[in-house]
């Protein structure tokens, strides 16, 4: 039998731009059931030091307005001989037995709290040196341990499955997304899918073609400028104080620009959209990480396009940046009600 909520949440749906209503076989209102939204990074990395949460954060995160999780799931989370950001070896037998666990508890936990969830199937650095065609096999095999063993227990209203930023050319994508949507379709055919373009760069959304799966939101990735955004992160771009947004370099327009990007490919193939991944490192000037947030959100809303902010915890990113109950008074300005 499968899950419900133990509450409802009644939506009221106002008029919406053609490509958040044209949407197939998706209903608007359960496009919008993925708005203001958190993503639960280390959640499933067993012994991250910085995987804080209780199960007292969902009741501060509803306070907020926070409304759904995306939870990312590790391909070694489901299959052996994988690394994952914790683990020292190549993920066991036992590894993905525990990591499932995990999941199995914090799914009730989400589900008794009326939090929608998407399980967000994150592909490994190991995938980097493998062939399109071994890489795609591994794909399509992790996708259907993680559909397989969660589409039965909760229905479609409160789970959403995903493939966090694909590593894949353009071209390569567009012939293995049907592939991976058909995976799911198999243990949840009613179940929504989400499709990110390549490599979640919003530049690729011109070159994404529009599955014929008719159940599908399309997502973007907003860090523009990266520079700025990914500020102190391991192979991105040095701390630099004296970047501040705006700026003459760094404007609120070219901001909307980047996001339109996705928006009008969407508006123009006539497909729901939605932001699920938008975040600012903490290296950066904390007034203009703070402008930059609150444009982002603005520019969303003004677009109605759903969001989900990266991420719950972590020190450079996180609402909840160290171990404990402290939450980022900035991040809460910028993500609350």
């Amino acid at each position: 039998m499968k899950k419900t909520f133990h509450f409802f949440i009644i939506f009221v749906v106002l008029a919406l731009p053609g490509y958040l209503l044209a949407a197939g076989d998706v209903p608007a209102q359960r496009v919008r059931l993925l708005d203001h939204g958190i993503n639960m990074n280390n959640l499933m990395d067993i012994g991250n030091k910085f995987n804080s949460f209780v199960p007292e954060d969902l009741a501060k995160l509803k306070h907020m307005g926070i409304a759904n999780v995306r939870v990312p799931v590790n391909i070694g989370n489901l299959l052996p001989g994988f690394k994952t950001p914790t683990l020292k070896e190549l993920s066991t037998e036992k590894d993905v037995e525990t990591a499932l666990n995990t999941l199995d508890r914090r799914m009730e936990e989400f589900n008794k709290a009326g939090f929608p969830v998407t399980l967000s199937l994150f592909m490994p650095d190991q995938f980097k040196k493998l062939e399109v065609e071994g890489s795609k096999v591994l794909l399509l095999k992790a996708i259907d341990v993680l559909s397989a063993r969660y589409a039965k227990k909760y229905d479609p209203e409160h789970l959403f499955f995903d493939i966090n930023e694909p590593r894949y050319e353009p071209a390569d994508w567009n012939n293995i997304a049907p592939l991976f949507v058909a995976a799911i379709r198999k243990n949840a055919p009613e179940h929504t899918i989400i499709i990110l373009p390549a490599k979640f760069e919003t530049r690729n959304m011109p070159e994404l073609k529009p599955l014929k799966d008719q159940n599908i939101i399309y997502a973007m990735h907003i860090y523009w400028p990266s520079e700025f955004t990914l500020q102190g992160q391991p192979g991105m771009s040095k701390v630099n104080p004296e970047l501040h947004f705006p700026s003459e370099k760094l404007t609120e327009e070219k901001l909307e620009a980047s996001m339109k990007a996705g928006i009008d490919w969407a508006e123009k193939n006539k497909v729901p959209l939605i932001m699920q991944e938008f975040g600012c490192s903490n290296s950066a000037e904390p007034k203009s990480r703070l402008a930059w947030i609150k444009a982002v959100r603005r520019l969303a809303e003004k677009y109605k396009i759903p969001w989900a902010y990266w991420s719950f915890t972590g020190k450079q990113f996180g609402l909840k940046p160290k171990v404990g109950d402290a939450y980022d008074p900035v991040l809460m300005e910028a993500l609350g009600k």
